[in-house]
């Protein structure tokens, strides 16, 4: 599969406005006022430095994990359904 980029990283943090303002000040990460709204009802905050994107997540609102999400072609996205397992 040929994956074209990173989406998204879920970030789990102890304070989300604390890690927005360093993300702003240090990497120039903005909220993505277009899915603030999710935020708002207890999602995680999307922030955005150009094409690239984090989801905070309150560490104490969510179990510590690990997520990434790629984005691919639809063709090869295709290739990939058949291979996954469900239980």
């Amino acid at each position: 599969m040929q994956i074209a980029n990173i989406d998204h990283i879920h970030v789990y943090v102890e304070d989300i406005e604390q890690a927005e303002k360093w993300y702003k000040e240090i990497l120039g990460f903005s909220r993505d006022s277009a899915l603030t709204f999710w935020f708002n009802q207890g999602g995680p905050l999307v922030i955005r430095n150009h094409g690239e994107s984090l989801s905070l997540f309150l560490r104490k609102s969510q179990h510590p994990d690990h997520t990434m999400a790629f984005g691919v072609e639809p063709t090869f996205f295709s290739t990939l359904l058949p291979l996954l397992k469900y239980n």
